[in-house]
């Protein structure tokens, strides 16, 4: 069976995105991450965002790439890179978590990001850590039982 390459990073967005923004953002990130088979999740707060790439690496590489040349994003810090046998989302070409919802589901994931600095060093070790289990527990009550 072949690898399945994870990203995880946080950002930093110029502004906070509308609705609006926010919807469109999703519409074209699901299609470009269709075309080279990648999926996800974006979790996003404010201006900060936290998202899960999966896929092949290159593919997962590619859709990085652009998203940090990307001019509404002030910074990008990968957290962890791993690999796996299976995907954490394989049906959501991107899943989004944010507003309510995000607070509703999810106060850890929330927490999270409200403890983040993007200004300061995260510690990788923990870091790296607390974003995989954010994230695999999130798929695993969300009706995915694969995990990293």
């Amino acid at each position: 069976m072949k690898d399945i390459y994870h990203l995880i990073y946080i950002s930093e967005a110029k502004h906070s995105f509308s609705e609006q923004e926010m919807e469109e953002l999703m519409k074209v990130s699901q299609r470009n991450n269709k075309t080279v088979e990648v999926t996800g999740l974006l979790v996003a707060k404010g201006k900060v965002f936290l998202q899960l790439l999966e896929g092949a690496k290159t593919s997962v590489k590619h859709i990085y790439k652009k998203i940090i040349l990307d001019e509404r994003h002030v910074a990008c810090e990968i957290l962890s890179e791993t690999t796996s046998h299976r995907r954490l989302f394989p049906t959501w070409r991107m899943g989004l978590l944010s507003g309510s919802d995000l607070e509703k589901k999810s106060s850890e994931i929330l927490q999270f990001l409200k403890d983040q600095s993007l200004s300061a060093n995260l510690n990788s070790n923990d870091g790296n850590k607390t974003a995989l289990r954010i994230l695999s527990s999130f798929s695993q009550n969300n009706g995915s039982s694969e995990s990293l």
